[in-house]
């Protein structure tokens, strides 16, 4: 009725026709509840390794797993470079021993490291809680962070291949942090029981600001918000493209120190990631500001407020800001073009148009 396994504990079970190897410190069996408890454990299955200071799994008559809970620090690995930890976190199985839903709280963390070459992306994430719902098949499809949510990525690549200048000068860096009380990331597979984020969207007020820097110029900082706004992400887990709804806004001060502002009750913005193949060299060779490298295009619909602030010179009276309202505006990064439509009014120091 009772078996303990002290030292060394081994248990080999299969996970949808996968073996999966859990090694512990420690190992009771309790034969009449189906319970297993198990100290300093970590399981190895493929695609990925799972640890926990303290687990219980609870089994079916059958053998299958129905329920894990860990406790002491839970985290979960990935062979791609995925870690997800918790203090505390449970599983929920079904009959073919595959996870259906997660929680995990206590404070969560969310680190993806991803090199290519010369290009490098680090993603940081934390959330108070955050729960897990998966696949029939088992694989990761959503997963809900709440109660404060910071998304934190980093990209760096080196531009001197295209650009033919050194690698000190030829460095792209591109941040982004995202804030928002409440998000929802989906993921959709990209082969061999791997996964990657799809959309994240958040509610409740969402604030994305943001930073590129081209080898040792000055930092373009940007800033983009809305009370709710929906995240595309590319192959790679790179951000392509961003939409959002209600008291939208757009902020960005470019390497010649201006400050341009925009606002709207729509936003969809799209991102030229510094991993595009020619997006580098094109917006250096035609000296873009730098925060073009961020925001690709833009379209802004609804009572539309465009707002340009040079920056002041030495010596020099401030300039008048330039100020434009229109019922929607179209912004392009190639040749920084703004198209404005549906009643337009520009007002630029004396000139009114």
């Amino acid at each position: 009725g009772h078996l303990a396994l002290d030292r060394a504990v081994e248990l080999t079970t299969l996970r949808g026709g996968e073996t999966v190897v859990i090694h512990a410190q420690h190992g009771e069996f309790e034969r009449e509840t189906y319970l297993c408890h198990l100290q300093v454990a970590t399981a190895d299955y493929q695609g990925g390794e799972a640890t926990a200071g303290v687990a219980k799994i609870l089994f079916r008559q059958d053998g299958s797993a129905v329920r894990l809970d860990a406790m002491s620090g839970f985290t979960l690995a990935t062979a791609t470079g995925g870690h997800l930890a918790a203090p505390t976190g449970s599983m929920d199985f079904n009959e073919h021993n595959q996870p259906r839903h997660g929680h995990l709280e206590g404070g969560v963390t969310m680190d993806s490291i991803r090199q290519n070459g010369s290009q490098s992306r680090h993603v940081h994430g934390t959330s108070p809680t955050a729960e897990l719902d998966f696949t029939p098949q088992g694989e990761l499809r959503h997963v809900r962070l709440e109660r404060g949510v910071e998304m934190h990525s980093e990209e760096l690549s080196e531009l001197a291949a295209k650009t033919g200048i050194g690698l000190g000068d030829g460095s792209l860096r591109v941040s982004r942090t995202w804030r928002s009380p409440v998000a929802d990331m989906e993921f959709r597979e990209v082969g061999h029981g791997q996964v990657e984020p799809a959309t994240i969207h958040g509610t409740q007020g969402v604030v994305i600001t943001g930073e590129s820097q081209r080898g040792k110029s000055a930092v373009v900082p940007s800033r983009l918000a809305a009370d709710e706004v929906t995240g595309e992400f590319g192959p790679g887990s790179v951000l392509t493209g961003m939409t959002g709804v209600g008291h939208a806004s757009m902020e960005e001060i470019t390497v010649t120190g201006t400050r341009q502002t925009s606002s709207g009750d729509r936003l969809e913005a799209r991102f030229a990631p510094g991993n595009v193949p020619g997006t580098e060299a094109k917006s250096h060779a035609t000296n873009e500001p730098g925060g073009a490298a961020q925001i690709q295009s833009a379209v802004l619909e609804g009572h539309v407020v465009l707002i340009q602030e040079p920056s002041a010179k030495p010596g020099a009276p401030a300039a008048a800001p330039m100020r434009a309202t229109a019922g929607r505006a179209v912004y392009e990064g190639a040749g920084q073009w703004l198209r404005l439509t549906l009643s337009p009014r520009v007002e630029d120091g004396g000139l009114q148009l």
